[in-house]
């Protein structure tokens, strides 16, 4: 097999870090670095073809010669090679989310200390790679394309699972608010007359089966604290995975465990780590909370995966990328052992950040498929039991929930 080659004489862990990205993970081949004769350039060589590239000031850790020079992706170098820009550091800027790290104080970031999105439709990363692969005459594997849809269980039940108490201060909610159907459906359900509407846990497996795919669910398990931590009681949760047995279930750590890990305080988080009944080596965030500013200290904790890396109010490509690939921890220039698993779109975000409608948000979520497909990358969406129970506000986005599934499924030529 034949490999890239990197001619450079003392490649930093930055530039290692890039050039894994770009030809290992996203065009799936080996790249080796050689001795070169330069020290302002690294030469790209595949066969007999052959490209300069310059160096940025991030490839060397100059971060702060970067932030006063106002870098932006791809990071542009005037000179005399191939290319304008540095495609390593390029790469870091993205996929390490170099920005966050080196401009936390500047970026805007909503009431859950998110990062507010930005427009990032298109994996800008995994696009840098295919065109040096066209510059190089390395072949593109698009059949590395594959789907993972996963679905996050923040509140289990409608109304099973409950208390005595809970239950009868919820019904005299109901009553008070006049929400009669409701009354009448808590009471059906909790008799055993109907199916509690969350339960779409059984519909799931079927479809996700139907198209030879593995359901893989993230369970919030822990503290009730309002207004964010709100589940069920940990004997209802322990019942539910029981009942899961072909799923995937992985940990969801809750809104407070975020709290406290950005209070550098890892004793929460360890604890309710502790605590859950499954697998706590692969997690996603409750509000999708987990960014760079947490990937060492998960990394510390022993999760080997984290698939929170995505806006909540903006679907896309974050990082750039669409399939997994290693965390890196800016601050300490190292990879991490850490794998990151980026969301390209998320329910909510179709739904209650954009406004569209059930039949619009398929429509995006097909061009979000195209791009990935275009790139033989990873389409991973992320649905919570409740959004596809069509019960109340999610009217008839289990029916768009089955489309996306499809067209996500499906051999190319089948759904365009």
């Amino acid at each position: 097999m034949v490999s890239v080659e990197l001619a450079y004489s003392k490649p930093t862990s930055r530039m290692r870090y890039g050039a894994k990205i770009l030809f290992e993970v996203c065009l799936g081949l080996k790249c080796t670095w050689v001795n070169g004769t330069k020290d302002e350039s690294v030469v790209i060589s595949y066969g007999d073809k052959s490209v300069t590239a310059p160096l940025h000031s991030i490839s060397f850790s100059q971060d702060k010669q970067a932030l006063s020079s106002g870098v932006k992706f791809p990071c542009e170098v005037l000179g005399v090679c191939d290319l304008d820009y540095d495609p390593f550091a390029s790469a870091v800027f993205m996929a390490a989310r170099w920005e966050e790290v080196y401009r936390e104080a500047e970026l805007e970031k909503d009431d859950h200390n998110r990062f507010v999105g930005v427009e990032c439709s298109k994996p800008v990363v995994e696009l840098l790679a295919v065109d040096l692969a066209n510059m190089l005459g390395i072949p593109l594997d698009s059949s590395r394309y594959s789907y993972q849809p996963t679905i996050d269980v923040d509140i289990a039940y409608a109304f099973k699972g409950r208390g005595f108490f809970r239950t009868m201060l919820a019904s005299l909610k109901d009553l008070v608010l006049l929400k009669w159907r409701r009354l009448v459906l808590r009471r059906n359900v909790l008799s055993g007359k109907e199916k509690d509407p969350y339960d779409t846990y059984s519909w799931l497996e079927k479809l996700h089966d139907k198209h030879g795919l593995k359901s893989l669910a993230f369970i919030w398990s822990a503290t009730i604290l309002r207004p964010y931590d709100v589940g069920l009681s940990s004997k209802s949760i322990r019942k539910l995975i029981k009942s899961l047995a072909n799923w995937k279930v992985r940990w969801h750590p809750s809104y407070m465990a975020f709290d406290r890990l950005n209070l550098d305080d890892l004793i929460w988080f360890d604890s309710e780590k502790e605590r859950f009944p499954g697998n706590t080596s692969e997690i996603r965030s409750h509000y999708l909370r987990c960014d760079s500013r947490h990937w060492f200290q998960l990394d510390e904790v022993g999760v080997l995966a984290d698939y929170s890396l995505g806006y909540a109010d903006v679907p896309g490509f974050r990082s750039g990328m669409c399939r997994p690939y290693p965390a890196f921890d800016a601050l300490r220039d190292r990879e991490l052992t850490l794998m990151l698993h980026p969301v390209v779109v998320m329910d909510s975000t179709l739904k209650s950040y954009m406004g569209l409608t059930p039949q619009q948000g398929v429509e995006l979520v097909r061009e979000l498929n195209k791009e990935v497909r275009s790139v033989g990358g990873q389409m991973i969406t992320l649905f919570h039991n409740t959004s596809v129970s069509d019960f109340e506000d999610w009217k008839d986005w289990r029916e768009a929930y089955e489309e996306i599934v499809d067209l996500c499924s499906n051999p190319e030529s089948e759904w365009r």
